[in-house]
């Protein structure tokens, strides 16, 4: 039990696994708490967990995958580029086209 942790005396705490939400399950009903006759809505729920759902590590491999991935296509693209500009550039200077620059 974890009660010891509760901020408020005579509540229970209750842990859920990771990657866990809450389902409502039935209809909401009102009742009356407490010697003061207050109201409050009570709602029926379930904990659900996402069994599909990736892991921080695995979150984390699969940024850093795709992160090497765009920066190897933008070498790529940058090699394929430059190699242009210097093709362009050499075919100029044959030309004669960069005397007196």
């Amino acid at each position: 039990s974890i009660q010891f942790l509760s901020q408020y005396p005579g509540e229970k705490e209750f842990l859920m696994p990771p990657f866990s939400c809450l389902e409502v399950c039935g209809r909401p009903r009102l009742e009356r708490a407490g010697a003061a006759g207050g109201e409050l809505v009570v709602v029926p729920l379930r904990v659900n967990v996402n069994l599909k759902v990736s892991t921080v590590e695995e979150l984390t491999e699969r940024r850093k995958r795709l992160h090497l991935a765009m920066v190897k296509n933008l070498r790529e693209e940058f090699l394929r580029e430059a190699a242009a500009a210097l093709a362009a550039l050499r075919a100029a200077a044959g030309d004669g086209a960069l005397v007196g620059a």
